[in-house]
């Protein structure tokens, strides 16, 4: 059976960590790229830390090279960028489609990104309307394979302190019984099965444009 080479944008958040420890206990898998804009230590041999200038092509390029399939956690939060929305569309749009772009040029065929429910390039909300457009330009890479996952609240526990999230948490959870018929799809999801839902997806990929809502991710967490 041949090795697999993979590469990771945002490992070191709650989804990206998660997902990363299964790519490491899979293996089929002989090397995974971390790419990454500080040093980070502490993984087994397979894992590849690559530090990466985002904004410069030919940084990113060597990254990803001999990728198989390349797989997008990156994200932050208002709080993060202090509320400048143009250092939020840095992160959350440009990284991910310079990433996109640049492990297709170098001949990667599968690409996984976790987006957000609601996703809408017309949408009059900057979080929704930033995804969305992030989702169009995506397609436009043409990519045999591009999974979009577009969960909503993502439940666990992570590494930074967010006091909202910790006050919310258990709120949600509570109200989930409340999204059934159409809502269902803005019922928060735990990151253990969004992970298990992106690892199952290219174990099994298929050629074409998926997009996972709640419904989609959870079934395929199961496989």
């Amino acid at each position: 059976m041949s090795t697999k080479i993979v590469s990771i944008v945002g490992a070191t958040g709650l989804t990206g960590n998660k997902l990363l420890e299964l790519l490491i206990a899979d293996t089929s898998i002989s090397c995974i790229n971390l790419l990454t804009r500080r040093p980070i230590s502490g993984y087994p041999e397979k894992v590849n830390v690559r530090l990466v200038n985002f904004s410069d092509y030919e940084s990113v390029r060597i990254a990803v090279e001999d990728s198989d399939a390349v797989f997008s956690c990156i994200g932050t939060t208002q709080k993060n960028v202090k509320g400048n929305n143009e250092l939020y569309y840095k992160i959350d749009y440009d990284i991910p489609l310079m990433v996109a772009r640049c492990a297709k040029d170098a001949g990667c065929n599968a690409f996984f990104i976790i987006g957000s429910v609601g996703a809408d390039a017309g949408s009059r909300f900057f979080y929704t309307q930033l995804k969305g457009k992030l989702e169009l330009a995506l397609q436009q890479l043409q990519y045999s394979a591009l999974y979009i996952f577009r969960p909503s609240f993502i439940l666990g526990k992570r590494q930074e302190r967010r006091l909202l999230e910790r006050i919310t948490q258990p709120v949600f959870r509570a109200m989930s019984v409340l999204f059934l018929g159409s809502l269902t799809k803005y019922k928060p999801i735990t990151a253990s099965k969004l992970v298990a839902a992106m690892y199952n997806a290219w174990k099994n990929q298929q050629p074409g444009v998926h997009f996972y809502e709640y419904k989609e991710i959870v079934q395929v967490s199961r496989l």
